[in-house]
């Protein structure tokens, strides 16, 4: 008798199956023999041995449906009562009399996701568990529900058998099963494991610092914080770049050579090889080795606006790290603007002028004053200042005090300000939502159901309502108060550029658990609204393809909130039919074969530094360099790259130039 049609094949092969190494471990029991008999004083509960980490000890025997379990029958190792009739048993096995002989496999470091037996019944009910539900009493295994328990089925096979037993399978993720009978034998016990990720791995507080420079290259030293990490190691990638695998237990990990030419923006990516959700990146900025300059260059760069000052002006935070730099500070320009000369010991600096553009972003310009050709740029996405009223904001203190029921939690918060009248008001936003609006009479103030983001850290911010552009931000930490709902993956994909050097990008998600209303799209300061689990892919856009600004996007689940996740994108550079604005007879862009090298002509001397940059076909920035004011003509390495067509882009009295060349090595 076979209970599903498909094991039958399979029986035909099960002796030699259980035991091949493909299957994973098996539990041979052998060093039991002759320590173990029908008088061990082993209490239900404990465990009496250990093999490959699997702990087996005694479990109750519920003789019939509402009876009571026993607890003191025997088990004994290696005791055949069925005069050789168990031709499954190999070696010594197990043979319980009213008593269930329990497996736990919780302390190995994989998830079982297989079991496989043989018994013989001899008597009596047969009890079953599976991962500590109710245990299942019936006439024989063989007579019990497939599903044994949630996410695990049970398959029995009783063919071609001249007793009453059979070979058992269990299916799923066991941590542990108990088994028993009046009278039953059980042997080749085997077992098989994957890998599971552990949500619980965390890498954080990635830093990467640049050694001295030696000639014009340079090693990092790259530190970082791994909390409850696999054992396999981790990888370590960047500026599409694998440095390969390595092994946790290090204070920190050394890499390169590197070139450094002042033009790459290096960034570092931590990732664990068993949990590919548990990974962690760092910029390092440009580092530029001159060795005809003493190697002067900068790295780390922060250029941060803080708020508006005035209709014309903001607050700017800047700071960097220095390597042999000169002793006379360092000259700033900002969008071409320069700001005067700073120094060093100045750092980290806030200048509470600095000059609005009214442009969506900028840029910010650092040279050394003794060498000018150690020099450092950065981009910012710039504030939008609508009022000329001061801003009084000085300081926000938060605390997350407990969850609620439905996922969010409770946050209070204080609120100082100086110059406000106290009927004056201020609104709270958190994750591009507006949580409201109250008066600063108050001494506190408490938000009942704080929606967090499902990271350790959340952001408040805080706005003067009569003055948008006053506004104070603060991160502390979070709770985390549910866990059910899991999006674990937020992948990006731009699309290829529109005619018009616009594009869009495709959203999709890996998840688990999510609520019935869909999920919410925030990023880049804007509401993309709210979508269903059903309709992913998600298109977004159009965005402007300028190769300035990067694209972060923030999903949240409409049910659970606090179930969320992240996921930033690189700058998309479209190329632009009909850019040229001036003649084309004007600048002359092209490339020497001989020499492997981009030669470009301007036609004039620039009237300001610019960066002439290269790109490939899919548009990423992969070459930059930088152009002096009343250069007329420049040239750009080209040895190191493969063979292809590329794009070179340029401003030129504010007008952008690009021409696609093709190289050949």
């Amino acid at each position: 008798m076979k209970k599903l049609f498909t094991l039958f094949v399979l029986f035909g092969l099960s002796a030699s199956y259980l035991l091949s190494p493909s299957f994973g471990q098996c539990i041979g029991l052998d060093s039991l023999v002759g320590d173990f008999g029908a008088n061990n004083a082993y209490p239900v509960g404990s465990y009496f041995t250990e093999e490959y980490g699997v702990n087996i000890g005694l479990a109750p025997y519920t003789p019939s449906a509402g009876s009571n379990p026993i607890s003191h029958n025997s088990i004994n190792i290696g005791i055949d009562p069925f005069n050789g009739t168990f031709t499954k048993a190999n070696g010594s096995f197990i043979n319980s009399t009213g008593i269930s002989t329990l497996f736990d496999f919780t302390e190995l470091s994989e998830q079982v996701i297989e079991v496989s037996f043989d018994y013989i019944d001899n008597g009596g009910n047969n009890n079953l568990s599976v991962n500590g539900t109710p245990v299942v009493i019936a006439p024989s295994l063989y007579n019990m529900n497939s599903a044994i328990a949630p996410g695990v089925t049970l398959e029995v096979d009783t063919s071609g058998l001249s007793y009453t037993g059979g070979t058992v399978w269990l299916n799923g993720p066991i941590d542990s099963f108990y088994v028993g009978g009046g009278e039953f034998a059980i042997d080749n016990i085997c077992f098989k494991t994957e890998t599971v990720a552990n949500d619980s791995c965390v890498i954080s507080e990635v830093e990467a610092i640049p050694q001295i420079c030696i000639s014009n290259q340079f090693y990092i030293d790259l530190y970082f914080t791994a909390s409850d990490p696999g054992a396999s190691g981790f990888s370590v990638s960047g500026n599409g770049t694998d440095y390969g695998t390595f092994d946790y237990g290090q204070a920190y990990y050394t890499f390169g050579p590197f070139i450094g030419d002042g033009m790459t923006d290096w960034e570092f990516v931590v990732s664990d090889l068993e949990n590919p959700n548990c990974s962690c990146f760092t910029t390092m900025g440009f580092v530029n080795c001159n060795p005809t300059q003493d190697s002067c260059y900068f790295s780390n760069i922060v250029a941060d606006p803080i708020q508006c000052t005035s209709d014309t002006s903001m607050s700017f935070y800047i700071n960097f790290t220095t390597h042999d730099t000169g002793n006379q500070g360092f000259q700033l320009k900002a969008n071409g603007v320069d700001l005067g000369i700073h120094p060093y010991s100045a750092l980290p600096l806030t200048l509470f002028d600095f000059p609005l553009t009214g442009n969506a972003s900028g840029s910010i310009e650092i040279c050394d004053q003794v060498d000018p050709n150690c020099c450092i740029a950065a981009f910012y996405t710039e504030v939008v200042c609508d009022s000329t009223e001061t801003c009084h904001l000085d300081q926000i203190l938060a605390n997350a005090v407990d969850c609620n029921l439905d996922g969010t939690y409770i946050l209070d918060l204080i609120i100082n300000q100086s110059g406000y009248a106290l009927t004056d008001s201020f609104d709270v936003f958190s994750v591009g939502q507006h949580l409201g609006t109250f008066a600063y009479s108050l001494d506190s103030l408490r938000i009942p159901s704080f929606i967090g983001s499902g990271f350790e850290v959340d952001e408040i911010s805080i706005c003067h309502q009569n003055d948008p552009s006053c506004c104070l931000s603060l991160t502390y930490e979070a709770l985390i108060c549910n866990d059910d709902c899991f999006i674990s993956e937020v992948i990006l994909t731009p699309e290829n550029c529109e005619e018009d050097g616009q594009y869009y990008v495709s959203l999709d998600l890996e998840y688990r658990n999510p609520g019935f209303l869909g999920f919410q799209i925030l990023g880049n300061g804007n509401n993309y609204g709210i979508f269903q689990y059903e309709n992913l892919p998600i298109r977004l856009g159009p965005f402007e393809g300028d190769s300035l600004a990067a694209k972060s996007f923030i999903v949240l689940d409409q049910t659970h909130p606090i179930c969320a996740n992240q996921a930033a994108m690189d700058p998309v550079y479209c190329i632009v039919s009909g850019l040229w604005q001036v003649s084309e007879n004007q600048v002359q862009i092209y490339t020497d074969a001989s020499t492997n090298l981009l030669l470009a002509d301007f036609g004039e001397a620039l009237s300001k530094a610019e960066y002439l940059t290269l790109f490939n076909s899919l548009g990423q920035n992969i070459k930059q360099q930088r152009v002096a004011s009343g250069d007329r003509q420049t040239q750009m390495d080209l040895s190191d790259l493969g063979s292809g067509i590329y794009f070179v882009a340029i401003k030129i009295d504010g007008q952008l130039v690009s021409r696609k060349i093709y190289h050949q090595e």
